[in-house]
């Protein structure tokens, strides 16, 4: 009797566990950067979408790499910003409680790229993401994605 309760315990124990591993929808790295900040960067891992971590990072989905990413000294924000105001075609210029950011294309004669250039606030940094693919995938990368300054 009391061995056949310890299996019922154990499965139930095995479900939860399996139930609760599945359900993570996001993914987490922080980042120690060079002028003291620390920002943690978050993505949205439902529908197959991941990130790798390292100085530059990519998104992916499905194991596809869809936008490469890195960090930026906050002072090379607004010389980024500028050159994309010179030499692209801007979509948006915006903020919200955590970023300003800038989103662009740069066109060649061969390829177009769909870049995104971010300030974190309450920080000295920044992030550049670059896609060349298409602009609704840059976008829908840049959705993805959520920052936040750690103390």
């Amino acid at each position: 009797m009391k061995g056949e309760k310890m299996k019922k315990l154990l499965t139930v124990l095995l479900i939860t566990t399996i139930l609760l591993t599945g359900c993570t929808t996001s993914k987490s790295y922080t980042y120690d950067v060079d002028n003291g900040d620390r920002i943690k960067i978050t993505i949205d891992t439902s529908n197959g979408y991941d990130m790798t971590s390292g100085s530059v990072f990519e998104i992916t989905k499905d194991k596809k790499v869809l936008s490469n990413a890195m960090l930026i000294k906050g002072e090379y924000y607004q010389k980024y910003m500028n050159a994309a105001k010179e030499q692209g075609q801007i979509y948006e210029e915006s903020s919200n409680n955590n970023i300003d950011y800038i989103f662009y294309t740069v066109t060649s004669e061969s390829h177009s790229e769909y870049n995104y250039i971010i300030k974190i606030k309450n920080s000295n940094t920044g992030l550049i993401i670059g896609n060349a693919n298409s602009k609704e995938e840059a976008e829908t990368c840049f959705k993805l994605l959520s920052f936040e300054v750690v103390k």
